[in-house]
């Protein structure tokens, strides 16, 4: 429901196209794909492909900075690929740093399906500072609730708010700080207004504060 034209999107565990497919048709632009398991590249650009997507994949590991390069784990299911849970099977993965990647500062969204390793990407979501939408998928099986606690304080300290929420899906947005003109009586009180980083205006009986996503933003963290 989240996605339109205004989305450009980076998603990270791709699977067989399921989501990278549903993104691309909501938004109608380039998606970037990232998907680790090699058994299952296959499928996932056959499935892009008959949908008529237009995508780029990649069978890397994408990272900010140059690191080395990590191990991931591969399960009976396909599906759960990750550095995180660990199994018998590991292959090592290249890393792919986001300034190798042409135009890639033009993605402003990331979806995250990766089995726990989606706390990287957040607890440095600093560093990508194209990043104005904000999918995923946290695993509460497999990272610590004192880590998640950390999580939901970084999104905050990062002006990300949460605009929805399903099970242990989340959907958050940056807010990106508002310019308010003038010294007009409307003008002052308006900047007045400023509530844990939300503007919140009452105006032809409208607001833009969803309060019940606030509590329980409020609650995670």
């Amino acid at each position: 429901n989240h996605i339109s034209k205004k989305n450009r999107a980076i998603i990270l565990g791709g699977g067989i196209g399921f989501i990278p497919t549903l993104t691309y048709k909501k938004s109608k632009n380039k998606i970037l794909v990232f998907e680790i398991n090699k058994e299952i590249l296959s499928n996932l650009e056959k499935n892009l492909t008959y949908n008529k997507t237009e995508f780029k994949i990649y069978n890397n590991n994408l990272v900010y900075k140059k690191e080395k390069n990590r191990y991931f784990f591969f399960t009976k299911d396909f599906l759960s690929t990750s550095s995180k849970i660990k199994t018998n099977k590991k292959i090592l993965i290249k890393n792919l740093e986001k300034n190798k990647i042409k135009k890639f500062n033009i993605f402003n969204t990331l979806i995250l399906d990766i089995e726990g390793d989606e706390e990287y990407y957040i607890m440095n979501i600093e560093k990508f500072k194209n990043i104005k939408y904000l999918f995923f998928e946290l695993h509460h099986n497999i990272i610590h609730k004192n880590k998640i606690s950390k999580i939901m304080r970084t999104l905050a300290s990062n002006k990300f708010i949460l605009k929805d929420k399903c099970f242990n899906s989340y959907y958050f947005e940056k807010n990106w700080p508002m310019k308010i003109f003038g010294n007009g009586f409307i003008a002052k009180n308006l900047k007045k207004i400023r509530l844990s980083n939300h503007f919140c205006f009452y105006a032809a009986g409208v607001s833009n504060s969803n309060l019940s996503n606030k509590k329980d933003f409020e609650r995670e963290i």
